[in-house]
């Protein structure tokens, strides 16, 4: 991952008009820190962006690193959490996190996965960051979502879900120019390496299940958001939406 393109692009503007996946992901995210019951001492936030999920987490840890490749990103957070005394700042990349092992008691990994093309070495320095009986929080994009089987079905190809290989989303133009990673990965690999890595999955969760429904917009957002939370364990167990959550505890 290059610092530089985190630093030209503008997350912020992403996520405009976007509110439903963000309480879906707010949504999914909190309901993971509220089956942990064990220490919440320091936690950290990898790829951590504007410090767009520390609403969710600030009060309930004692002290919490946000942990980002680009300096433009982890000042918008600086500037965005600046009444919080218990955040800390750090430059890095998830695939070689610059803290000893066993720092953290929660390791929260959320819409990071998506430009990792090796979530083997990034899984294996998330347990080495944890301490014993710690908690990884990880979001992933699935690859076989409801839509993309749906998609595959009628095209012929649903080879390319069976199997677990990562899927590039980028178009052979973005790739021949270099562009920034961009993946969907099969949850049944990333539950395979989490558990060969001592990572054991204590729940799954699917969220942004209602995306692009051509009423949604129709609805008022806290009723959307009413009838996603309900659906996020259950459909969890399908790997149904396009965004998986997994809360993993180092055994």
């Amino acid at each position: 991952m290059k610092p530089a393109y985190y630093d030209r692009y503008d997350y912020r503007a992403f996520w405009e008009g976007r509110d439903y996946e963000w309480q879906s992901d707010k949504t999914a995210l909190e309901s993971l820190i509220g089956l942990i019951n064990n220490s919440k001492d320091r936690l950290i936030d990898v790829g951590c962006g504007f410090g767009r999920n520390v609403p969710s987490y600030v009060q309930k840890w004692k002290n919490a690193v946000l942990l980002d490749p680009s300096d433009k990103l982890l000042s918008q957070a600086k500037v965005e959490n600046k009444k919080h005394s218990n955040l800390h700042y750090v430059r890095g990349f998830a695939e070689k996190l610059p803290f000893d092992n066993s720092s953290f008691d929660t390791v929260l990994c959320i819409r990071v996965f998506h430009h990792l093309l090796h979530p083997e070495q990034v899984i294996r320095e998330y347990y080495r960051v944890l301490k014993p009986g710690g908690h990884l929080i990880l979001e992933i994009a699935n690859k076989r979502h409801a839509k993309a089987i749906i998609t595959a079905l009628l095209t012929g190809n649903v080879h390319k879900i069976l199997d677990d290989s990562i899927c590039d989303r980028r178009s052979n133009l973005n790739k021949n120019k270099g562009s920034i990673t961009f993946v969907n990965h099969h949850p049944e690999h990333i539950t395979k390496i989490l558990k060969d890595n001592h990572l054991l999955v204590e729940r799954t969760l699917s969220a942004s299940n209602l995306r692009g429904l051509p009423f949604l917009d129709a609805i008022p957002l806290h009723i959307v958001i009413e009838i996603e939370k309900r659906l996020q364990y259950f459909l969890g167990k399908f790997w149904f939406g396009p965004s998986i959550y997994f809360l993993a505890k180092k055994t």
